[in-house]
């Protein structure tokens, strides 16, 4: 792991499954039809966030209960 303080997702859901707590189902895409379609699957409500930045509620990054593809 890294010394700066930054976890990377792939060592934080290591670190959850070895302690047993289950996560959600992920998808990543830059093609709104193909995460509508995940998310149909899926089920709404959904949460949305960019990859790119750290702290992605800081920029406006994240979008909770997202409850349908017209969103």
């Amino acid at each position: 792991m890294p010394g700066n303080g930054y976890v990377p997702p792939c060592y934080v859901q290591e670190l959850l499954q070895a302690a047993g707590i289950p996560l959600v189902e992920e998808f990543v895409s830059d093609k709104k039809v193909e995460v509508v379609a995940f998310a149909s699957r899926c089920g709404f409500p959904v949460v949305a966030k960019v990859v790119g930045p750290v702290h992605k509620s800081d920029v406006g990054g994240v979008v909770l209960n997202i409850e349908s593809g017209q969103h």
